[in-house]
Order: structure tokens, then C-alpha cells, then sequence
């Protein structure tokens, strides 16, 4: 039986989630990490999305990602398949790095989104890699929380919604 098809749909903002194939490490060293930040930010660019949260952990990742247009799945699939060529080649490895295809949820709404920027920041925390959200160096939270995202993480639209929402920032998530 096919797998269903995924959801496009236009100016949608998605929480992406992408785990290791049997728990492998997705990332064996900072320098890996710091490979795909720079790959999200050529994603950005390419697909002209605004990029809203990050946090890359030893086995998985968490996105947060608004698209103007329905190539969520392409790109994604570009930003992967970059990143385990350069992956298996430079750690001698063969084969797939990513377990299955990425796992994405469509926002529905301010307090959906919110919850999910709290997951997002939350997950080192809960993996017990750090003590405080703004502890993990390979999260978009302390940056955002600091107010100094580079330029490629849109701090200005994350900023935005909590306004909304009544939050004045991230502290109070």
C-alpha cells in the first residue's frame, strides 16, 4: 500500500523532524552540526522560506520552517541528500543516514506554534544534554532569546507571533 501523500498547501509554517537510521549518530562532531546550519541557511535562500526555530541533536533534528510555496518537500529532500552525501564521505560511511522519509506537522495556529517553539527549545533539556534551553549551542533558542539570530533565522517573525500571542519574548514560554 502507498504511503499517503504529504500535505502541500501555500504560506504554511511546519515543524520538521528528522531522526538517524538505528539511532546512528546524525551528527559525530560540531563540525558536522555547523556543515548543515550552513546548509539551512543555502536552503533559505534557495527556497525563499523563513526559518523560524532549529535544534540539532546527536541523533535527530527539529525545524520550524514557513514556506511561501508548496516545495517543502523538495527541499527538504535537497537539504538531506547534501547533507548525507557530504556525511558518508567524510566519515567513510555508505548508505542512508536518515531513517525513512522526515516527519512534519502543519502549524494551525498562534498557540500551535508557540507550544511547538517550546518543544523545539525543550528538547536538549529533555534529552538531558544541557540543563537550560539557552544552554545547547546547536539550538536557534539562545539567539533568539539574546535577540541576535544571524540573519538567515527569522527572529523579527518568531518576535511577531509571541507579540500576538501577548508574549514579549521567549522567556515566557
Amino acid at each position: 500500500m502507498p504511503r499517503k501523500a504529504r500535505e502541500k498547501s501555500r504560506e504554511s509554517i511546519y515543524h520538521i523532524m528528522c531522526r538517524s537510521v538505528s539511532e546512528f549518530p546524525l551528527f559525530r562532531e560540531d563540525e558536522d552540526k555547523a556543515y548543515y546550519l550552513g546548509l539551512l541557511k543555502r536552503y533559505k535562500e534557495k527556497y525563499k522560506c523563513s526559518i523560524y526555530a532549529y535544534s540539532l541533536m546527536d541523533n535527530h533534528l527539529h525545524l520550524l520552517i514557513e514556506t511561501p510555496d508548496p516545495n517543502l518537500g523538495v527541499g527538504v529532500q535537497c537539504l538531506h541528500s547534501a547533507y548525507a552525501k557530504r556525511f558518508n564521505a567524510r566519515h567513510g560511511t555508505v548508505g542512508h543516514l536518515f531513517q525513512g522519509r522526515y516527519g512534519s506537522n502543519r502549524i494551525k495556529d498562534d498557540v500551535h506554534l508557540i507550544t511547538t517553539l517550546r518543544y523545539i527549545a525543550r528538547n536538549p533539556v529533555e534529552a538531558g544534554l544541557c540543563d537550560a534551553e539557552a544552554a545547547w549551542p546547536w539550538s536557534s533558542h539562545a539567539m533568539l532569546l539574546a535577540g541576535t539570530p544571524p540573519r538567515w533565522l527569522d527572529g523579527p517573525r518568531v518576535a511577531e507571533h509571541l507579540k500576538a500571542w501577548g508574549h514579549d519574548d521567549l522567556r515566557h514560554l
